[in-house]
């Protein structure tokens, strides 16, 4: 089982047994990954994660949002098991 490591201050990285792993995000990508990571274990309401990186639009603009960054995290991370 590879070991993971999130390095969320300075450089944002993961590192997956010593490796830095290639993971290309944007922004709010990497914001809501740390927030995530933070959490962990929690349940986090989709509308709290949407209006807390998107306060000024509207609610089905921030939805809409959320959703594009939750894909690219999931396509953006590496896979391993």
């Amino acid at each position: 089982m590879a070991q993971i490591q999130f390095w969320t201050l300075g450089q944002f990285q993961i590192v997956a047994d010593g490796q830095v792993a290639p993971f290309k995000v944007m922004p709010r990508g990497k914001a809501l990954l740390a927030y995530c990571l933070l959490n962990a274990g929690a349940l986090i309401p989709r509308d709290e994660l949407a209006f807390m990186l998107w306060p000024d639009v509207t609610e089905e603009v921030a939805r809409g949002r959320l959703r594009r960054h939750l894909y690219n995290l999931r396509q953006g991370l590496p896979a391993y098991e």
